[in-house]
């Protein structure tokens, strides 16, 4: 773990040096910063140590952060639309950031018309699974082709955009779908140009227990200078109201730190996966040796 005693003294080592300490050699990730207050004018969601206190899970750290070099951070929503998804709109545009919704299948007015909202206004639509029904969609890799594209359908009828990047439910190191299942979604994907993108900071907003907003945003913020790129975890629903809140800390805190990049999701973005096809296949190998 990285640790600093103080979080003003943190944020002004930050800001001085620029020098981060990383660890990296575990899977899931569990490394901790403390940073610093979020800005005189965010006094009241100050982050304290205690609260930073929590270590980051479910992540795969990428490469390493190269001293003084532009950090970019890409906010990802799984699970949309829903009943929050004006509203995270909304705060994105008063910000001027723009950002990443892996999107499921919702039909209604209400939610067609946010569709359209979320590529009107510049952000990235991915493809997170029609039905997000685990049971149905990893039963095969015919049944999860058959939802991917039911999905990817209906995004371009209201859309007009034919998105080419998704996320697993779960992500691609979900143990719900067999090895051998997951090896055949994974050439699907290859073979019709799917790129899939996992984490590397989760929020833990979907933990199932209760968290504040000022425990979300910590969960983000006190990793994302361990990462090059910084691909984060967020979700949408109804149960979603903190992860709403978190979000202007989350963006002003960024917003304030030297070299950092808040952007969407495109065809340059650093890939970060969990498995790949060439790890199945290694363990398939070693398997097979035995």
């Amino acid at each position: 773990f990285v640790r600093v005693s103080h979080l003003e003294n943190a944020i002004k080592t930050l800001q001085k040096e620029q020098q981060i300490s990383i660890s990296s050699n575990s899977f899931p990730e569990e490394s901790v910063l403390e940073t610093g207050e979020i800005q005189e004018r965010q006094a009241d969601y100050q982050i304290s140590a205690h609260e930073m206190e929590n270590p980051e899970t479910g992540s795969v750290t990428e490469n390493s952060v190269e001293v003084n070099s532009t950090k970019k951070v890409y906010l990802t929503f799984d699970d949309g639309p829903g009943k929050y998804t004006g509203e995270i709109l909304d705060i994105l545009r008063e910000y001027g950031v723009h950002a990443t919704f892996f999107v499921v299948g919702k039909t209604g007015e209400e939610y067609q018309g946010l569709y359209k909202r979320i590529v009107a206004e510049g952000h990235t639509i991915g493809m997170h699974s029609y039905s997000h029904d685990y049971g149905q969609i990893y039963v095969s890799g015919e049944a999860y082709r058959q939802d991917l594209e039911k999905l990817q359908s209906y995004v371009y009828d209201l859309t007009g955009v034919k998105s080419d990047i998704c996320r697993f439910p779960g992500g691609s190191s979900n143990d719900i779908c067999a090895p051998e299942i997951k090896k055949e979604i994974l050439n699907y994907l290859s073979d019709t140009g799917i790129t899939y993108y996992d984490w590397n900071i989760s929020s833990q907003d979907a933990t199932g227990d209760a968290i504040s907003a000022r425990q979300i945003a910590a969960n983000v913020l006190v990793n994302v200078p361990n990462h090059g790129t910084s691909i984060v975890l967020l979700h949408e629903g109804t149960d979603k109201a903190s992860t709403v809140e978190s979000l202007p800390i989350i963006i002003e805190t960024l917003q304030s730190m030297d070299q950092v990049e808040i952007l969407p999701i495109t065809d340059e973005t650093l890939k970060i996966q969990h498995i790949t096809l060439e790890k199945i296949e290694e363990t398939e190998k070693e398997s097979g040796g035995r």
